[in-house]
């Protein structure tokens, strides 16, 4: 952090924290969230995404087992196989995507390869950077907040609900490229179609506002189009 001669760390953090303020309050909530986002895309070093994704494979391993040795994607982005309780089959760190061992034992290859397309996608547009950067941004918002300052408190909803939206946005692009990474490995669209299908019928019918997810029908409804379009072209 810069430090100005003769001031002290508590009081740079200070001045950082009533320039977020300030920035919330006076700049629209989307631009404070692409500001947030793109800037945490843009700044964090290797180092700081490696760091993030130690972490994350250390909590996973507190829950169930992260598996030595890995493979790759794509020619460059890891895969590490791990046994986790969680519900999803698969998910995207920040420099790796980690699969879960059972559901990489029973799903089919087509799935599979619908499931880690997708999850590349986050990785190359670096998706889970761009959330830390807003989760800080939010975090920093509630450092902030006193009593009574609805100001902020309002910009801290707008921006859950911003975010909420960009996430469900992020999820449709990851839905698409994952098509194109298993049509590319010669999966037909009709199985890709029946594979969405069985995938996303297992996920809510409806996307509350909030939701970092779409509906599931609207995930299906979006890949039958493109697969619609592939058979057309």
């Amino acid at each position: 952090m810069f430090q100005p001669r003769g001031a002290s760390e508590k009081q740079c953090a200070d001045a950082v924290l009533k320039a977020f303020q300030l920035a919330a309050t006076n700049l629209p909530a989307g631009v404070a969230l692409a500001l947030a986002g793109e800037s945490a895309r843009d700044l964090l070093s290797p180092g700081d995404l490696e760091r993030f994704d130690q972490a994350l494979l250390r909590a996973v391993a507190k829950q169930g087992k992260v598996y030595e040795g890995q493979e790759t994607l794509a020619g460059d982005i890891p895969l590490k196989k791990i046994r986790s309780s969680g519900p999803s089959p698969a998910f995207a760190a920040n420099q790796m995507v980690l699969l879960d061992e059972t559901f990489a034992g029973q799903t089919d290859p087509v799935t599979r390869d619908l499931v880690l397309g997708h999850e590349l996608s986050h990785v190359r547009h670096k998706d889970a950077a761009f959330k830390q950067g807003v989760k800080t941004l939010n975090e920093m918002l509630s450092l902030a907040v006193t009593p009574g300052n609805l100001a902020l408190e309002l910009v801290k909803v707008v921006l859950q609900g911003m975010l909420a939206q960009e996430s469900k946005a992020m999820e449709l692009r990851a839905d698409r490229e994952g098509y194109e990474y298993a049509r590319n490995l010669g999966h037909s669209p009709d199985a890709l179609q029946q594979a969405a299908g069985k995938l996303f019928s297992q996920g809510s019918s409806q996307a509350g506002l909030f939701d970092s997810h779409p509906a599931g029908p609207e995930r299906i409804q979006a890949l039958a189009n493109l697969s619609r379009a592939s058979t057309d072209a």
